[in-house]
This record gives C-alpha cells, structure tokens and sequence, in this order.
C-alpha cells in the first residue's frame, strides 16, 4: 500500500516543523547557558582594569 501525495506531504512538512522547533529549542539552550556566562567574564575583566593604573603611581580616592 502507497501513501498518497497528500500523506507525504504532510509526513514532510510534520518532520520539517520538528526539525526547525529542535533548531529554534538549541538555539534558545545556548542563549540561555551564554547570557548568564557572558556577566562573569566582563565583571572579572572590570576587576583587572585598575590596576596598571595603580602600578603607574595613580592614588585611590580616598587618599
């Protein structure tokens, strides 16, 4: 028994929309784990800056 041109399009286009759902789901994962890695990363490069500042002879504020 053959499927018609019908039942194999929508077969096709029901395998479609889950491959572009598992690309949108991935997408979404690695956004979610590379936001929250990104604030880490820039507030230890912040943390850093000062000091060659500091070694060049600058003072702190408060002196």
């Amino acid at each position: 028994m053959s499927l018609s041109a019908a039942e194999t399009d929508r077969a096709e286009d029901r395998l479609v929309w889950l491959f572009t759902l598992s690309l949108i789901g991935e997408s979404a994962g690695y956004g979610a784990v590379a936001v929250p890695n990104t604030v880490p990363m820039a507030a230890a490069g912040q943390v850093a800056d000062p000091r060659p500042i500091r070694l060049a002879g600058a003072l702190r504020g408060d002196r």
